[in-house]
């Protein structure tokens, strides 16, 4: 607020200048308070991400995963939440809307998991040598959060290619978000309606392929696992698993984003499948794609929240 009190200053040096200083006091927008700086927001974003990150390493310890796997959970999120946190903030005036072809290649890239074995079992891993990175939660995020004329189609092809993997309980992410992101008035409301029965019907074809993949105790498992503990435990675990979400709930709501919103419905939709030990439990679970697609949420989501329209 470091403008409207040197305005409010003048007002009290020269009384005659007093109804245009007014007008700038007013004229501060909730952007301009160093709390929602590009780089402070990053930071409180990050530092939500850390209970369910050390929650993860500890119930992988438990669980009895090796030290390779507990150092490669760590070493993701601490050098990501770096490079998320030095990167510098965008200028205002440099900021412009992604190129359409970006946005549709994000959602082409959903399909890559599926040349490697169509038919033979859910394929939602991208195999790179010895490593699997999983996809949707690191590329959906960046979807949600686009800027594009072309968003539609995007948000379309990344349900189908959730919907051919199959993987249900992404799929059903990605409607319940998309359709809080669709309440914006962009677009035609036949159009908006359209899109939002077509991802309806592919999140519920999602549901109707055989999924025999069984659950990892460590990955889909962390709640069970917590639960083993105790009560303490579990209670702990699933605060640790919403606190991101509702740090970037209280933040949409202050700048009434409905992009940064829909990405709040994508993380507690997938909290809320976790029972069904479906998909990796966000943060919480081992996986290198939610760790790196956390830390992408808060980069964007950083960037939309202080952007000046």
């Amino acid at each position: 607020m470091a403008d409207a009190t040197f305005v409010v200053r003048e007002v009290d040096a020269g009384g005659a200048c007093g109804l245009v200083a007014r007008r700038e006091r007013s004229a501060v927008r909730p952007n301009s308070d160093p709390s929602f700086s590009e780089r402070a927001l990053r930071a409180a974003l990050l530092a939500a991400a850390l209970p369910a990150v050390l929650g993860s390493l500890w119930i992988m310890h438990g669980a009895g995963a090796g030290r390779g796997l507990l150092a490669q959970q760590a070493v993701f999120f601490l050098v990501g939440a770096a490079f998320v946190f030095a990167w510098p903030p965008t200028p205002q005036a440099a900021r412009v809307r992604q190129s359409d072809w970006v946005v549709l290649l994000l959602a082409l890239l959903l399909f890559l998991p599926l040349l490697g074995g169509w038919g033979t079992g859910p394929q939602r891993w991208l195999g790179l040598g010895g490593f699997r990175l999983y996809l949707a939660p690191l590329l959906l995020p960046a979807l949600l959060l686009s800027e594009t004329p072309w968003r539609p189609a995007a948000w379309l092809l990344a349900g189908a290619a959730l919907a051919a993997q199959p993987d249900a309980a992404q799929a059903t992410a990605w409607t319940v978000a998309a359709l809080v992101g669709l309440t914006a008035p962009a677009g035609p409301l036949v159009a908006r309606l359209g899109l939002g029965a077509g991802l309806l019907a592919l999140s519920i074809g999602a549901w109707l392929r055989p999924d025999p993949l069984q659950p990892v105790d460590f990955v889909e498992g962390v709640f069970r696992l917590a639960s083993g503990i105790g009560l303490p435990a579990l209670l702990g675990a699933v605060l640790a698993a919403i606190l991101p979400a509702v740090t970037l709930g209280w933040l949409a709501f202050r700048r009434r984003s409905v992009a940064v919103a829909s990405a709040v419905a994508y993380w507690l939709t997938l909290v809320a499948l976790a029972p069904l030990e479906l998909t990796t439990v966000p943060l919480l679970g081992f996986g290198a794609g939610p760790v790196l697609g956390y830390l992408l949420t808060a980069f964007l989501a950083a960037r939309a929240l202080t952007r000046r329209d």
